[in-house]
């Protein structure tokens, strides 16, 4: 159980009837972000020209996310992020890291296949971390919702055995 300070309490009372976990002091609407760039790693291979929107995709910050949103409490998720209780606020980050990680060396991949004209090397090179993403995306959702039982170590190495072995990546390209 996690003891809040008379702030996080304050803040607390004021996320009822909100989209902001009260728990986690978190909201899903972040991960909106992810399902964008899963959502272009999926069409890839019937759209391979919708690559540049792919590559234009950045990882972005809890807080920049909702500064650029029009979720009605944007104001307020970003106030929470800030005094979210620990382990949700350090678990949540580390998955979020592993995902910004996965999706910039993913775009990298893709984008060579893309490049090579190679459809079997993207199909194989978009299944994995499609997998990864959305495996990571869950774990997040679910710190998010309040189980800060998740592990981000297991989280980061499930996201490792999810992906394709670069080594059988550069194969394809041979």
């Amino acid at each position: 159980m996690t003891i809040l300070t008379d702030e996080q309490l304050g803040l607390q009372a004021r996320l009822g009837g909100t989209n902001i976990n009260p728990v986690s002091f978190l909201a899903t609407d972040y991960l909106n972000h992810f399902n964008e760039i899963i959502m272009l790693m999926e069409m890839i291979m019937d759209m391979p020209d919708c690559i540049e929107d792919m590559v234009d995709w950045q990882p972005k910050s809890y807080q920049a996310h909702f500064t650029d949103s029009a979720f009605s409490d944007r104001e307020l998720a970003i106030e929470a992020f800030e005094l979210a209780p620990e382990p949700y606020k350090s678990t949540f980050d580390s998955i979020i890291c592993d995902m910004d990680q996965l999706a910039a060396t993913a775009i990298a991949e893709i984008k060579q296949a893309v490049d090579a004209d190679d459809m079997a090397a993207l199909e194989i090179t978009v299944q994995g971390p499609c997998r990864a993403l959305r495996l990571a995306a869950e774990k997040a959702g679910a710190v998010i919702n309040g189980d800060c039982s998740v592990n981000s170590q297991d989280t980061a190495d499930e996201l490792i055995e999810e992906t394709i072995d670069q080594d059988a990546i550069d194969a394809l390209f041979d």
